[in-house]
Order: structure tokens, then sequence, then C-alpha cells
């Protein structure tokens, strides 16, 4: 059931709706720290790509201070999750496509 409510959203998010974003942002990122927090243990996700993208918002957060590995996986998720809703929003078949994957 959640993944096709995120499919929805998705759909909602590319059409510009901004509570559809700030829904789809709270189902998703919980998904996305597991995600994040796998690559990063083992240096591969689901989707090439998305993996690529874990590991560059990764590298960009890494000097951040004082954070445990669980809020660190947290901000990373964060930082692709907006990633993917501005995709969405700029009409990013890519991004469509990483929702897709998450959701298989």
């Amino acid at each position: 059931m959640r993944h096709n409510k995120l499919l929805y959203l998705a759909s909602r998010v590319r059409h510009g709706d901004s509570r559809a974003a700030a829904l789809f942002r709270k189902l998703l990122e919980p998904v996305l720290v597991y995600i994040v927090g796998y690559t990063l243990r083992y240096g591969m996700s689901v989707h090439k790509d998305l993996t690529s993208r874990i590991l560059a918002e990764a590298r960009d957060r890494e000097n951040d201070a004082g954070l445990d590995r669980d809020a660190f996986f947290g901000q990373v998720a964060h930082g692709v999750c907006e990633w993917i809703i501005d995709g969405l929003r700029s009409g990013s078949g890519e991004s469509l496509r990483f929702v897709e994957t998450v959701c298989a």
C-alpha cells in the first residue's frame, strides 16, 4: 500500500502539489535512511545511479561535526530525498525511476 501511495504522491509532486511533497518526504525518508545505511556499508544500493547520488551526498556531508552514524544516515537521506523531490518538480524522468525502484 505504501508503494502505491508513494507513486501517487510522486505524480502529485510532479504537478506542483506542495502538500503532496511534504507527505512524500515523510513516507520516503525512512525508506531512504535504510537504503543509505546499506549503501554506505556495502557500496551499492538498489539502483546504480541512486548509489552514486547517495555516495556524493555522503561526501558533501562528511564534515558535519558531531553526528552519530544514525543522524548522519538521516542527513544523507534527507538530502537525497530533496534531490528526488526537486527532480520530480522539474519533470525529471530519472527521479520518477528512482521512486519506482524504491517501490519495487
